[in-house]
């Protein structure tokens, strides 16, 4: 009883960051960061108290903006979004 409790209140996100220059066989892995697509964004919330790096804010407008300099790429915000507004892209000179 005990352990099933301890399992069912665990944290529903991770809280480990990618490390920079991860290597996958001999290429590099690139960090992607979050970039919300503003025409598909609704404003409902729902990613912002999930980014374990706390990088996306409700702009102006009722639109979630990310922080591409607290990304850290985890993916969470576009896995959990029912309309598809977030998006890891690799950084190309800024967006």
């Amino acid at each position: 009883m005990r352990i099933s409790l301890r399992i069912r209140f665990l944290p529903k996100h991770t809280k480990k960051l990618p490390v920079a220059g991860s290597f996958v066989g001999e290429d590099i892995m690139e960090i992607k960061k979050a970039y919300i697509r503003q025409e598909k964004c609704v404003g409902c919330g729902a990613c912002i108290p999930v980014c374990p790096a706390h990088a996306i804010q409700m702009k102006a407008g009722w639109k979630s903006e990310a922080n591409t300099e607290k990304c850290i790429g985890c993916g969470t915000c576009a896995t959990l979004c029912h309309r598809g507004a977030p998006i890891l892209l690799v950084p190309e000179n800024g967006y």
